[in-house]
């Protein structure tokens, strides 16, 4: 070992950049006082300078800039200058998302970044546009709400109700380079169905605006969201792509190449918190190697997230950038060492590793912000992960060659080069949906975060030195003695709870949707379930597993619009429906009994059927759906 890289090693230790990684995360979410934090920089200078612990001196610059940049963002946010009207050239920082009835998209006008959302005639034209694009907006601004903190967190300060979109121009330079790039992605594409089409976008772009309710339902009760949402695994993907064409290059030129590459990547996947740490860790050991200070990856992520956190503080409430670096650390803490103690071909051993270690770092985070883990994640992600990454490295190549042949006018060799895709994105559907059928019984926050103490343990234990491996092995036996059996105990509590008569409406399964459960349905039944025009078919079918509902007596979509016939139809393929009936055929012709309840459903005029369900026994009544 070189004396550069020794001393590079020595530079910042194991618990220097724990330190550094934590407390910079923690005062980016709550920032010290400016005074606080601008005597801990002048502290940290006077350390380098003149003192002996340097290391020290550079952590509590880097924590105190953190907070420093974290207190003026977050002050900026609480007290933002929002005029009466907006009026005047904005720039989109988002893509648009939604309905083409009602489409958000984040616009910076005169500095000030606002939550747009654009209903009617307007949402069309902004339905259509993407980020970095220009447009002329006119419209009324308005406070942020009590739970629009996910909207602090990327720097919008209010939100805009758009009157008039005018004047649209292109986005341009190298943002302008991305959209173009991503376009013939999608153009390279067009010979899969629409749900293949949109799943290919969402692993190789992370733009997965356009899965279907049913897909995006399937991968988040699979645990499989990471993969439409781009990451670490990505960036790697694309240098494993690029990789080729780098390596007959000096090593300077090597770097330079392989840092305009990831700069682009980052502009395609509009920045993704979790592609920012993965691009600012590969970029400082890009930096490293080509320096001739190769150092070890534990190092490159704690740098990177420090980096990034100081650059842009508020990325430290982002869940994607939270999960990207527990993620990591994971996997380079533990995966090799997993792998080396499984059996079978290396290939399999080493992607079995960087599962079982990703899955168990994000367990406690995952339980912690979304409520739970699913038991089904750990299976689904060792069959999908595989076959999306090969999606993601074929992906990029066979997508932006069959672009380029369907705009040569050669569709079919564009076919013929996305019939691999198709077949993988196939698989991934059928794993996701095989994995979202199965009961939905997630690890709450004390059960996952047993299993992650449990498997660091065994971990430990079995890196241990040999006089220690007994002890260490010893306590990890335990500890995952104590992870069954919070499991088996916890498991059951987060189950669906015991039947009765229950209406899931508003809150439970959004606007347009009610469901009624009788008190001698089994926990896995519902006896109706009444959609309208207002129904969104994630959010319904999110209701209904997490409710542990597998069956449906009666369905009755009492309006015609799009949205209540295509949650009609994602329930249907989802769940067991016995009956459904619809606005466009014909009603019953009285009350009809179901279960606990009459359901009349009466059709007076071209409006929506009014549904009335009422208790059939003592079980108790519930008024009318509306």
């Amino acid at each position: 070992m070189s004396a550069r890289t020794e001393a590079a090693r020595r530079w910042l230790t194991g618990p220097q950049l724990v330190v550094a990684v934590v407390g910079a995360w923690t005062v980016a979410l709550r920032p010290l006082p400016a005074p606080m934090a601008g005597a801990l920089v002048a502290v940290g200078i006077v350390i380098l300078l003149v003192g002996r612990r340097r290391p020290a001196g550079l952590v509590a610059v880097a924590v105190a800039t953190v907070s420093l940049h974290a207190g003026v963002a977050r002050s900026a946010a609480a007290d933002p200058p929002v005029p009466a009207e907006v009026a005047g050239a904005g720039v989109l920082v988002s893509d648009p998302s939604g309905t083409v009835g009602a489409t958000s998209a984040a616009i910076e006008v005169q500095g000030i970044r606002y939550q747009a959302t654009a209903t009617g005639a307007v949402a069309r034209p902004l339905r259509a546009m993407v980020s970095g694009e220009h447009v002329v907006v006119r419209g009324r601004p308005r406070g942020l709400d009590a739970d629009d903190g996910w909207l602090v967190d990327r720097h919008v300060v209010a939100r805009l109700e758009l009157q008039s979109l005018d004047d649209w121009s292109p986005a341009s330079g190298a943002l302008g380079w991305a959209n173009r790039f991503r376009a013939l992605l999608w153009s390279g594409a067009s010979s899969l169905d629409d749900d293949e089409r949109a799943l290919f976008a969402g692993l190789v772009t992370g733009d997965d605006r356009a899965l279907s309710a049913l897909d995006a339902d399937a991968f988040t009760t699979a645990g499989l969201t990471h993969l439409t949402a781009v990451s670490g695994q990505n960036v790697a993907f694309v240098l494993i792509v690029v990789h080729p064409v780098v390596r007959w290059l000096p090593w300077r030129w090597r770097a330079v190449v392989v840092l305009a590459v990831l700069g682009g990547f980052t502009l395609v996947t509009r920045a993704e918190p979790s592609v920012l740490r993965a691009v600012a860790m590969a970029g400082f050991t890009t930096l490293a190697v080509a320096t001739g200070r190769p150092t070890s990856g534990l190092r490159h992520l704690a740098l990177a997230a420090v980096a990034v956190l100081a650059v842009d503080p508020l990325l430290a409430g982002r869940p994607g950038f939270v999960l990207s670096v527990v993620a990591s650390g994971g996997i380079l803490a533990a995966a090799g060492r997993i792998g080396d103690r499984l059996r079978g071909p290396r290939a399999w051993r080493d992607g079995l590793g960087v599962t079982l270690a990703a899955q168990v770092a994000t367990a406690p985070v995952l339980a912690a912000v979304f409520g739970g883990v699913p038991l089904v994640a750990l299976p689904a992600n060792v069959l999908a992960v595989p076959i999306a990454g090969a999606v993601m490295v074929y992906g990029l190549v066979a997508g932006t060659a069959a672009g380029i042949a369907g705009r040569l006018g050669a569709g079919w060799l564009a076919a013929l080069l996305q019939r691999p895709t198709g077949v993988a994105l196939g698989a991934l559907q059928g794993i996701a949906d095989l994995a979202a059928r199965a009961p939905d019984r997630p690890l709450g926050l004390l059960a996952a975060s047993l299993v992650a103490v449990g498997s660091t343990a065994v971990v430990l234990g079995w890196a241990a030195p040999r006089r220690c491996r007994r002890v260490a092995g010893r306590g990890g036996g335990l500890l995952v003695a104590a992870t069954l059996a919070g499991t088996v105990l916890g498991v059951p509590a987060l189950g669906p709870g015991s039947a009765g008569s229950a209406e899931l409406d508003g809150v439970a399964a959004g606007p347009g949707a009610a469901v009624w459960r009788g008190a001698s349905s089994s926990p896995a039944d519902a006896d109706v379930v009444v959609l309208d025009g207002r129904a969104d078919a994630e959010r319904v079918l999110r209701a209904l597993r997490r409710s542990g509902i597998r069956r449906v007596d009666l369905l009755v979509v009492r309006s015609s619009a799009p949205a209540a016939t295509a949650a009609a139809a994602a329930v249907t393929r989802r769940l067991d429906v016995a009956h459904v009936v619809r606005r466009d055929g014909a009603p019953p012709s009285g009350p009809v009994a179901v279960g606990g309840w009459w359901v009349d459903v009466r059709h007076d005029g071209d409006g929506p059927w009014a549904v009335e369900v009422t208790a059939r026994g003592p079980a108790g009544s519930v008024g009318p759906s509306g």
